[in-house]
């Protein structure tokens, strides 16, 4: 286990992992490792992501010394209640023999659950000493399991049988793979070959089959491609594979279609379509079992129509991406960095407009891996998924491909990337707008709005700057350029 300093606080989504690899909290999921954080109160809005999305996650909040905690003091904030609504296992430490038995049920809470378990730990019993605790008469010295291996189960043999029974009636079976799937690529490719299915995927599950797959028809949703579309709505039978893709509109109409869902969480089972069988499981394994029971078909006329489709989709694109303009039209771009790129890359993206074209013009071969921030749609996560991709694998290149609104949010988490002398790489599409929103807004008939800047960087401009702006009916910024050496002196200190 290794710790990394983060020097965005408030935004760090960097972690320490299990198996000694500090990762990122969307990483954590992707590639099945425990993410530990050790923060303060900052970062409520990376644990709803973590929860939202399903990462493994277990966080360790440093809160104020244990005998001022309640009488109002300095940062005195109550991280239990804070975090109550999105973590699965919610304690403050009480002494260090305490410590011991929860931080390990939090770990095996998070990973076991793949949720966010969350520890609270005062100061002053941070320092305390194991040897100095008075543990109370009841603790005979309770110890936890200190090993967890993951579960990888698979329904019984006759909801199997009836899967197969379902499957086999299908003439044309479509697939959706979500970041469930990642895992099980090889039996992904075989059921599509079994059933001549084409697979639309998720957004996280980009990498469960290659963009260049005979079998897919790249992404599905409001990102994705019209192939995916048609087949969702052509298909008479769905298999849907740990993905809870929330674009309604992409399922096909409810009656249309009848419905197989494998999925880890029960509680995902028929989230988003109604499914006529459910199997809750690991997709790998309870796909490694379906097979078997599966036979051939000769059929492949929705499979090759689906190709056709993505093939005429395939050209579209391209001739979207070889116009030249500038403004640089941000496809030409996407494409230009899939084609550069390395082959075993890792591609962290971040949520807006960019979010669209990198889904599309991205090209993701075997060997890379891509991440975004998912269900929360949070922004700005972009470039922490890079500086913890490049830590969790030193010898890949990694990516992140952000929006100018996303990134002016996290760009001080650069020094984190310099601080640790990580090679990441950040391609921002400048557009000077959160461009989905602004689009959004548009379609609502709301104006577009600004605000109207100033500068002063000399004596001469100290005041007609503020004075410019005070005087402003809209919103104003005025950027004062000064000294970095002036320290921030205590009154005995100051000095003319």
């Amino acid at each position: 286990m290794g710790l990394v300093e983060s020097f965005g606080e408030p935004h760090c989504d960097l972690l320490i992992a299990s198996r000694g690899r500090p990762i990122a909290t969307r990483f954590s999921m992707c590639f099945r490792v425990l993410a530990i954080l050790i923060a303060t109160c900052g970062l409520a809005t990376a644990q709803r992501s973590s929860s939202a999305g399903g990462s493994p996650e277990h966080r360790s909040d440093v809160e104020i010394t244990w005998h001022i905690f309640k009488p109002r003091f300095m940062q005195g904030v109550d991280t239990v209640k804070l975090m109550e609504p999105v973590a699965a296992l919610n304690v403050q430490i009480t002494n260090p023999a305490h410590a011991s038995i929860v931080v390990n049920r939090a770990c095996r809470t998070a990973l076991g659950n793949r949720c966010v378990a969350h520890v609270t730990i005062p100061k002053d019993l941070q320092a305390m000493k194991l040897s100095a605790d008075k543990p109370s008469m009841e603790n005979h010295g309770l110890r936890t399991c200190e090993s967890w291996s993951p579960v990888e189960s698979a329904p019984d043999t006759q909801q199997l049988q009836a899967a197969a029974s379902i499957l086999k009636s299908g003439k044309r079976v479509a697939i959706l793979a979500g970041q469930g799937a990642l895992a099980a690529r090889a039996e992904v490719q075989k059921i599509a070959e079994t059933f001549g299915a084409p697979v639309a995927k998720a957004l996280l599950g980009k990498a469960v089959l290659p963009d260049d797959s005979p079998y897919t028809t790249g992404c599905i949703g409001h990102l994705g491609t019209q192939p995916s579309q048609w087949i969702m709505q052509s298909c008479d039978t769905r298999l849907i594979l740990g993905s809870t893709l929330p674009w309604i509109d992409s399922y096909p109409k409810q009656g249309s279609a009848r419905a197989i869902q494998i999925d880890i969480k029960a509680d995902h089972i028929g989230l988003r379509y109604p499914t006529e069988l459910g199997l809750v499981g690991d997709v790998k394994t309870t796909l490694a079992a379906l097979l078997p029971l599966l036979q051939h078909k000769a059929d492949r006329y929705f499979l090759t129509e689906a190709q056709r489709r993505m093939q005429d989709w395939l050209k579209l694109l391209d001739q979207v991406e070889r116009v030249e303009r500038s403004p640089l039209r941000p496809q030409m771009v996407e494409r230009a960095l899939s084609d550069l790129i390395a082959p075993d890359a890792v591609i962290s993206l971040d949520c807006g407009s960019n979010t669209f074209f990198a889904a599309r013009h991205l090209l993701v071969p075997e060997g890379q891996r891509l991440t975004s921030p998912g269900m929360l749609a949070t922004m700005a996560p972009g470039l922490p998924f890079a500086i913890a991709a490049q830590f969790a694998h030193p010898n890949r290149e990694s990516v992140a491909v952000v929006g100018d609104g996303g990134f002016a949010m996290l760009m001080a988490e650069l020094t984190t990337a310099v601080q640790h002398n990580l090679a990441v790489k950040i391609v921002v599409l400048k557009n000077n707008s959160l461009s989905e929103v602004r689009f959004e807004q548009q379609e609502l008939g709301n104006p577009p709005c600004g605000c109207d800047l100033g500068r002063c960087a000399t004596p001469a401009e100290v005041r007609p700057a503020p004075t410019s702006a005070l005087r402003s009916p809209k919103a104003a910024i005025v950027e004062a350029v000064v000294d970095p050496d002036e320290p921030p002196a205590k009154p005995q200190e100051v000095r003319a």
